[in-house]
């Protein structure tokens, strides 16, 4: 669904001059290789490039390094956490606590204060059932296919302490589109974690800058 309303805000903005820089993190790169996959036809005539951050297609349970258990028990475990993200409640009070468990799954160790506060504001704050609908969909969703679809020059930016989408997933991209031709830059950024746009956004940016210039239609 989420690829199928990029389809629909590219159609409306793009012209024939004036292609798309696609860039999305976390769930917005699984929405971009669900558009490339369902719209193959259209990455090529309404994109010039893409930024996948913090991102996978697929596994993201079974292969996120959020929950420390043995290997045997960690899918069951996190399926579970990930259901469970449902009953927490309207809101989750911004408490210290509250604020320490934000920076646990999303943050590297040296996130600032300030940045930190940011996120548990914006993640303690989503609604009950949007979080379980979306901790289902973690559990299943696989858009594999819409990698080998992204024939765009493609930039693969990540953390190295994301627990959330841990580094491997943006390894296997990387070599996927390395192997197709597609890969324009691979990035790991040190001791940063998940909300990678938010913790480092002067990084993001030039990551991003780099592409943008690598591909600007002139």
């Amino acid at each position: 669904m989420l690829g199928d309303d990029l389809e629909a805000v590219l159609r409306a903005v793009v012209t024939s001059g004036r292609k798309a820089l696609v860039s999305g993190h976390s769930m917005g790169g699984m929405s971009i290789m669900g558009w490339a996959a369902e719209h193959p036809e259209s990455v090529p005539l309404l994109a010039r490039g893409a930024v996948l951050a913090s991102t996978g297609p697929s596994q993201l349970v079974s292969r996120s390094t959020l929950i420390r258990s043995p290997r045997r028990l960690r899918a069951s475990l996190e399926r579970a956490f990930a259901a469970g993200l449902a009953i927490a409640g309207p809101e989750m009070l911004d408490t210290g606590f509250n604020r320490r468990l934000v920076k646990y799954g999303t943050m590297g160790p040296h996130a600032s204060a300030d940045v930190v506060a940011e996120c548990s504001d914006i993640v303690l704050r989503c609604p009950p059932a949007v979080r379980g609908m979306w901790g289902k969909v973690l559990a299943s969703i696989d858009v594999s296919k819409g990698v080998d679809s992204l024939a765009v020059p493609t930039t693969v930016i990540v953390g190295s302490a994301d627990k959330l989408t841990p580094e491997v997933h943006s390894i296997d991209l990387a070599e996927r589109l390395q192997q197709r031709g597609r890969l324009h830059d691979f990035v790991v950024l040190p001791q940063i974690g998940h909300m990678i746009n938010m913790e480092a956004p002067n990084d993001f940016n030039e990551a991003a800058a780099r592409l943008d210039a690598a591909t600007v239609e002139r």
